[in-house]
């Protein structure tokens, strides 16, 4: 049975139904799921793990991403913190 607000879980086997769990509770592992949980978030991270690449390589070792995709993708995780740029040397 959902809450009032349609959140969270609710037993009903008591007279007095306790709340399980509800989506309006701090949870630090849903906001890091929320930050890294889209399609390919963690395929970008994980192709960083080995070092720093240049945009190009990125984007062919990444299959099927557009670039704007690979953009968006690469400005969130960065305004989020889990990546930084990287200086060139021009």
């Amino acid at each position: 049975m959902l809450g009032e607000k349609g959140l969270g879980v609710r037993t009903v086997t008591d007279t007095h139904p306790k709340e399980i769990f509800t989506f309006e509770q701090p949870c630090p592992i849903r906001d890091v799921l929320d930050r890294i949980g889209d399609q390919w978030s963690l395929l970008v991270l994980e192709a960083l793990q080995g070092g720093v690449l240049r945009f190009n390589e990125l984007n062919r070792r990444i299959d099927d991403i557009s670039k704007q995709m690979l953009s968006r993708t690469l400005k969130r995780l960065e305004e989020d913190g889990f990546i930084r740029p990287a200086s060139s040397n021009s």
